[in-house]
């Protein structure tokens, strides 16, 4: 039984190809999506993998915290299971192009529901009452939007009606306090504060299904040192600066021996947690691809 329940924050700071196998239109290596709406999602065992070979990699916890919380290695699977799970990871911002802000972050009525589900899962509060757009309109926070009477905000190519909504200057606050992307001088924050653009489901779905990074690769022969002929793929990325969210899941050790409880393992996690900073998740580990800033919100902090 899971004792604990605290939200993870997942902040991309490269490009990250959490991979789905071969696909089956122009793009051969596509990300991870949920079935039902089509949204980017991180499986919840692709983020334990990730999670357990980054913080193994660096001895930060020891062996056995290693095996309480992750569990013994594959030939001493049958021993006992580790104290951690984690959920998938649904999208929550996507970056997209603007017209005059660089780029803003868009979401969804849904991805922010969801996002809210996560946080009263884990204890906290989100009664939020969110506007529902309607295909041709977009809500912004209020900020530098509300101080130039913004009626209208482009994206890539198109343009929306925009209108404030305070209740996304709340949601955009909590996201601000709890994600970290390295960002010292404030930068980060103070643009989710004021970039979070909400918009309908249909047009949500639409930038996060065409406007995610798509890049060529070529195999290169060993032998001739250039490409190998027939050898072209097409790998998809979740751009930089897409926030994901879950929740993480902790028990009681589940060692016969031990007697630590989840809050004792969720402690143990969240400190090496704070002192790793930097996960790197997916494929492309060579081309500095996958790297993510993971932030857990605790109940205390919500």
């Amino acid at each position: 039984m899971f004792e604990e329940s605290p939200v993870m924050l997942y902040y991309a700071l490269t490009p990250v190809h959490m991979g789905a196998g071969d696909g089956l239109g122009v793009v051969d290596a596509p990300i991870q999506r949920d079935v039902v709406t089509g949204y980017p999602v991180m499986y919840g065992s692709g983020i334990k993998g990730a999670l357990r070979h980054g913080l193994g990699a660096t001895d930060r916890l020891g062996e056995e915290k290693m095996t309480l919380l992750f569990g013994p290695s594959s030939d001493k699977s049958s021993e006992h299971a580790g104290a951690l799970s984690f959920t998938d990871a649904h999208i929550v911002l996507f970056p997209v192009k603007a017209l005059d802000k660089g780029f803003v972050y868009v979401t969804s009525p849904y991805a922010l529901m969801r996002l809210a589900r996560s946080i009263e899962m884990s204890g906290g509060d989100a009664s939020w009452s969110l506007p529902k757009p309607s295909n041709g309109d977009a809500y912004l926070v209020g900020g530098q939007a509300e101080e130039k009477k913004q009626e209208k905000v482009y994206l890539e190519y198109f343009e929306f009606d925009s209108s404030i909504s305070e209740e996304l200057s709340t949601v955009a606050h909590w996201i601000a306090d709890n994600v970290d992307p390295f960002d010292s001088e404030g930068y980060f924050h103070k643009k989710i504060l004021e970039d979070i653009v909400l918009l309908s489901e249909e047009n949500f779905r639409f930038f996060v299904s065409n406007h995610t990074s798509v890049e060529p690769h070529v195999k290169i022969d060993d032998e001739t040192g250039t490409a190998d002929g027939g050898a072209l793929f097409y790998v998809e990325n979740l751009p930089p600066e897409t926030v994901m969210a879950g929740n993480l899941l902790v028990s009681k050790s589940r060692k016969k021996d031990s007697s630590r409880s989840a809050q004792d393992l969720l402690n143990d996690f969240k400190e090496a947690l704070d002192n790793l900073k930097l996960v790197q998740f997916g494929g492309d580990a060579t081309y500095g691809r996958g790297l993510m800033q993971v932030s857990l919100v605790i109940e205390e902090t919500l």
